[in-house]
């Protein structure tokens, strides 16, 4: 009895875990829904700089600062998962680690991702430094610009669908959980 109560602890402990994992998982959905709404708003505001070349400058500074953010986020969600991935107990690592393999690979993405970005920021930021010596050609920056971020909308939701892939693997760990239970 005393085996019994100790594994039923054990299981309900895992599936603590899992229901943590799920939260989190969830979290990353809000905060990937809340991305693309912001980068959609950054597409709207780089079409209005194309339309009012006098606020250029202000425009351009906005776009860089937003970009910096949205690093910040990225790499904000890289230490949770590392955080997320040091605080799991010995046993669950076990049963994971084709998970693990998987939430590393997703850690190289989002490293790249943000450095990629932060590359971008110090594009725009050149950019931003001609633009201020010089106004021409205004347009054609900013349509290779929108079309920069075009692409980088196009990451965002191949990042999406790898976490759709992520949440799939989650659930057959907790089928698997549920099946070693019985």
């Amino acid at each position: 009895d005393k085996e019994i109560s100790k594994m039923q602890q054990a299981i309900s402990s895992k599936e603590q875990e899992v229901i943590q994992l799920q939260n989190q998982l969830q979290n990353k959905d809000k905060e990937l829904s809340k991305m693309q709404q912001q980068l959609h708003q950054h597409q709207q505001q780089l079409q209005q700089i194309s339309s009012l070349q006098e606020n250029e400058s202000e425009q351009w500074k906005k776009a860089i600062e937003t970009e910096r953010r949205r690093a910040d986020e990225l790499q904000k969600q890289l230490q949770a998962m590392q955080q997320m991935q040091n605080g799991a107990k010995d046993e669950v690592l076990r049963r994971n680690q084709a998970l693990e393999k998987q939430l590393q690979a997703l850690q190289a993405e989002a490293t790249e991702t943000i450095d990629a970005l932060q590359k971008r920021v110090q594009m725009l930021e050149r950019e931003l430094q001609n633009q201020q010596s010089g106004v021409s050609g205004a347009k054609e920056d900013v349509q290779r610009l929108l079309n920069e971020l075009d692409k980088a909308q196009a990451e965002l939701k191949s990042a999406a669908v790898e976490r759709e892939r992520f949440q799939a693997q989650l659930e057959m760990l907790v089928q698997e959980l549920e099946k070693n239970q019985l």
